[in-house]
């Protein structure tokens, strides 16, 4: 083998080096502009990406907030729930107490013993009326529901009757007689007229 001078390569010998450096040289720049192009790309990707992760955070953020002022507003309902009970239950017991009225029937000794009556007015011992007594006690008393009971029946049928206490007489269906007397039971035509002046009803055998 046998190496040539310069003066011995010929022209195609030299123009085939050049076009290999040209073709060379353009590969690079493609390989350049196409590395770019992905670079380009890929910053592109991460800033999209970069954007995302700041939504997600902002909306995670969001919905945090959501969490808290929802765990707010269940302990406030559940708050109110609790006073709506509360409520109800004190304008049930008011009502109830409202509604409760108390009776008693009985002779007038048995009447004057209990300390539920005692005797007014009249002179010498004689003529003296039956009271109420200044201070009376539930528990010597039958408690009924004044909006469910209207009619009170008598121990004794073929006994009168007379109210002691202060109720409105005009309330009942049937009037007393001259004396003030009731027979055949004691039937309330309007309930909240007849209580109104007093809860206990005192009924005295005649």
């Amino acid at each position: 083998f046998k190496q040539k001078t310069a003066y011995e390569i010929k022209e195609c010998d030299w123009s085939s080096d050049v076009c290999s450096s040209d073709l060379l040289t353009a590969n690079n720049a493609q390989l350049s502009s196409q590395m770019a192009a992905y670079d380009s790309t890929i910053a592109s990707f991460k800033t999209i990406i970069d954007n995302q992760k700041t939504e997600i955070a902002s909306l995670t953020e969001q919905i945090n907030a959501l969490q808290a002022e929802n765990t707010t507003l269940k302990a406030e309902k559940a708050t109110l729930t609790a006073e709506k009970t509360q409520l109800t239950a004190e304008k049930d017991q008011l009502t109830t107490e409202k509604n409760t009225v108390y009776y008693v029937i009985g002779t007038e000794d048995e009447l004057f013993k209990k300390g539920i009556i005692q005797k007014q007015g009249g002179m010498l011992g004689l003529g003296k009326t039956a009271v109420p007594a200044a201070s009376l006690k539930e528990s010597d008393f039958t408690a009924i529901d004044r909006t469910k009971v209207s009619e009170i029946a008598f121990p004794k049928a073929d006994k009168a009757y007379k109210i002691v206490s202060r109720q409105d007489v005009a309330a009942l269906a049937t009037q007393p007689d001259k004396a003030s007397r009731i027979k055949g039971g004691l039937k309330i035509s309007d309930a909240v007229k007849f209580w109104a002046p007093s809860k206990f009803l005192i009924l005295m055998e005649q």
